[in-house]
């Protein structure tokens, strides 16, 4: 059996200009890293994408202690558990894991707005990750998803399995806040481009959550369907029991006679009499090898148009994007100010029609919010388009001193000093970013080029040589 995988989109450009990587592994590598690296990371250092976080003291987070914690009491469900895919993408560091671990690596995810560089050294794997500021207490209450109601229960699912077209963090917020038993939109915003009937959805990886709201057993149960309704996150079946195993899911609500295909035609099909196989057919992922996605839309048929609801998911409120993860009772309420500022500004360069729009709440904000740090980086990065590079600079400054400051700000800095004949100051900015980011090579190499600019031969090729040792696969 192919394991569901997860996303990879083409890269593109967010408003502020810089390039987005493709995130097919994004949503693995925070669960494996955030999973691995709790113990003992310091984060210092703010992130590339628009996700802003206040600034705050708290106490060190509470440390990843594995699922072995709970096999003395849940045996077989920790057995069984070990087994899944869930269960084998974490793990604890040992010296055999660091032998075959790589040098170095690096991550970025503007759709999360995480930035991850994983290292080994002196025997000890070091994980920089820029985008959580500050460690925090966590609430160490166990939550069973089957006592929640099916809105909660999905949002700890979709906290990972449901991509949209944008995910943007609440004010003050990062993806450690959120907790099993909360709304998700408390911590994280969802959203996604309203589709049109001459342009249906087309992507399928990733929005399980979204595919399953258009399907008629999730509107045939009154919104009562979810995530768990079929999936045991403890068990994953062999690939001879999968299909009995599903099987048994669909005749919780549905019967033998359910079904209009004869049982003899059934029984000899490629799997024998598969609900699954006939109504969520899996495809390839071209871009994964040896993976496949299951489409959660469960069509009767497979040339089964999409339902009318997939074209007025949009509300009053927020007539240009869905809200895919709406806080339970508050599904006509827009989002924050601040949060669709984020959304638009990542997604002007895919949609261009949604730039007036970003324009028109970065106004809003300038009037109601000024002294927000993500906002004043948001006007500095107009000014810079716009060639009011003084402006742009007064803009900046304020932002990476209001903090948290952001990699993208400090280079934006630097390119409207060099508009302006202050490349000597442009060198310092980039510096000083290099400082906080260390292991982002394009910054690095950004630096390098300012240096070689202003002639400092003797600071570039410093830089060059932690360049290469710090980057030996580049």
């Amino acid at each position: 059996m192919q394991p569901d995988m997860g996303d990879r989109r083409s890269s593109h450009r967010g408003i502020s200009g810089e390039s987005i990587p493709p995130r097919v592994p994004s949503v693995m590598w925070f669960a494996l890293v955030v999973s691995i690296f709790a113990p003992g990371i310091s984060v210092h250092a703010q992130f590339l994408g628009n996700n802003g976080i206040t600034g705050s003291t708290k106490a060190p987070a509470s440390e990843y202690v594995g699922s072995s914690a709970c096999a003395d009491c849940h045996q077989e469900i920790y057995r069984d558990y070990s087994r899944t895919g869930m269960g084998r993408s974490t793990s604890l560091i040992t010296p055999e894991f660091l032998k075959s671990w790589p040098t170095s690596a690096s991550l970025s995810d503007k759709n999360t707005g995480l930035h991850f560089d994983v290292y080994v050294r002196d025997a000890h794997m070091l994980a920089h990750q820029i985008g959580l500021e500050n460690e925090q207490v966590h609430d160490s209450s166990i939550v069973n998803p089957a006592s929640l109601t099916p809105a909660l229960a999905n949002n700890i699912c979709m906290s990972c399995h449901q991509t949209g077209d944008v995910r943007v963090l609440k004010p003050g917020k990062d993806y450690k806040d959120f907790r099993p038993g909360t709304p998700l939109d408390d911590t994280l915003t969802i959203l996604m481009v309203p589709p049109k009937r001459e342009s249906p959805p087309q992507q399928d990886l990733l929005e399980h959550y979204y595919s399953m709201t258009l399907s008629k057993c999730f509107r045939g149960s009154g919104e009562k369907l979810s995530c768990i309704s079929c999936h045991d996150p403890h068990v994953e079946p062999r690939p001879e029991e999968a299909a009995a195993y599903f099987k048994k899911k669909c005749l919780a609500c549905h019967t033998e006679k359910s079904c209009t295909l004869p049982l003899q035609i059934r029984e000899h099909q490629r799997q024998s009499d598969d609900c699954a196989d006939c109504h969520m057919q899996k495809r390839d992922v071209r871009e994964i090898s040896h993976s496949s996605i299951t489409n959660h839309r469960i069509l009767a048929r497979p040339d089964e148009p999409f339902p009318d609801i997939a074209f007025q998911q949009s509300t009053p409120a927020l007539p240009d994007l869905i809200h895919l993860n709406p806080r339970p009772g508050k599904t006509d309420a827009a989002p924050p100010a601040l949060v669709l500022l984020q959304a638009y500004g990542e997604l002007v360069e895919k949609y261009p029609q949604y730039l007036d729009r970003y324009y028109a709440v970065l106004d809003q904000l300038a009037s109601s919010d000024a002294n927000n740090p993500l906002v004043q980086g948001a006007l500095g990065n107009r000014d810079l388009q716009a060639g009011k590079y003084e402006t742009a600079i007064e803009h900046l400054r304020r932002a990476i001193n209001q903090g948290p400051p952001k990699t993208i700000l400090y280079t934006e800095l630097a390119d409207a000093l060099v508009r302006v004949d202050r490349a000597v100051e442009a060198v310092e900015v980039l510096q000083q970013a290099s400082d906080r980011d260390p292991f982002n090579a394009e910054l690095r190499k950004r630096l390098i080029v300012q240096l070689i600019q202003v002639k400092n031969f003797t600071n570039a090729k410093k830089e060059m040589e932690i360049y290469v040792q710090r980057f030996p696969a580049d």
